[in-house]
């Protein structure tokens, strides 16, 4: 069983969308993203649309950090040239759900070219405690771009847990944090103690659940896609309660076809 106390949730008007549809995307607080002034994304593979559209609405961004050591321009380019085929089978059918996923993968070399041009800096390094850059590395290299309220996302398939095991020592540089977490069965104590952790300078905003992944026996989503503020720069008399998903109008399904996953939190 997931212990909901832990997720319950204080739910801002102006929370958006951001990312390209389906998986990828993330539900951020608008207002309060404005204030942000850099973006670090853990795991990124082909996908930092998410990274790029939370830069964009910054008022003043320092830059855009990405690590994944899986991606690379020979990998990105040998995927664009084996999905030709399908951009023109899928013009020609009129399939504009694939369409789409093929041109993304078709323009994914274009768009890593650009990377210098939109303040893009792209470390091929695993983010680790133990084993890669340790998590205090990663953000003092965006603070000496000046950046000091930090946007932070990752999804390190189960990296999570070691990785974030000491808040107070990034949290008071990250004003928002966006994280996918792994591995809630068949025991989801490591989930529970780590939420506990973040819970002492964090508050969760919203919360979806991997469509993908499906849902555990209790309903709670294998893989939850959670995203916490700092709690300093929430109004003080802000108060956390259970919260419905999906939110109408904003959360979509990861997959082609799929329905947001429904649950309470």
């Amino acid at each position: 069983m997931i212990d909901r106390t832990l997720t319950t949730a204080v739910r801002p008007r102006d929370l958006v969308r951001l990312g390209r549809p389906g998986d990828g995307g993330y539900a951020v607080p608008a207002d309060l993203l404005r204030t942000c002034d850099g973006v670090i994304g853990l795991g990124v593979r082909d996908d930092w649309t998410f990274e790029h559209a939370a830069a964009s609405r910054m008022q003043r961004c320092r830059g855009v950090h990405l690590y994944d050591p899986t991606t690379t321009m020979r990998w990105l380019t040998g995927r664009s040239l084996r999905v030709l085929p399908k951009v023109l089978a899928h013009t020609i059918t009129m399939d504009r759900a694939r369409l789409s996923e093929d041109l993304h993968r078709l323009v994914a070399p274009a768009r890593y070219l650009m990377f210098p041009v939109r303040s893009t800096h792209h470390y091929r390094e695993w983010a680790g405690e133990r084993v890669g850059t340790p998590l205090r590395t990663i953000i003092e290299r965006m603070k000496s771009e000046g950046a000091s309220n930090i946007l932070l996302k990752f999804d390190i398939e189960g990296g999570e847990y070691q990785l974030l095991e000491d808040p107070a020592t990034w949290a008071p540089d990250v004003a928002m944090l966006v994280a996918e977490f792994h591995d809630l069965e068949p025991d989801p104590s490591a989930f529970h103690s780590l939420l506990r952790l973040i819970n002492q300078f964090f508050t969760p905003v919203h919360i979806h659940g991997n469509s993908g992944a499906g849902q555990l026996a209790c309903g709670f989503p294998r893989v939850p896609e959670i995203t916490f503020v700092r709690n300093n720069l929430l109004p003080s008399d802000v108060r956390r309660s259970a919260q419905k998903y999906p939110v109408p109008g904003l959360d979509q399904g990861n997959q082609r076809g799929h329905d947001p996953l429904a649950f309470d939190a």
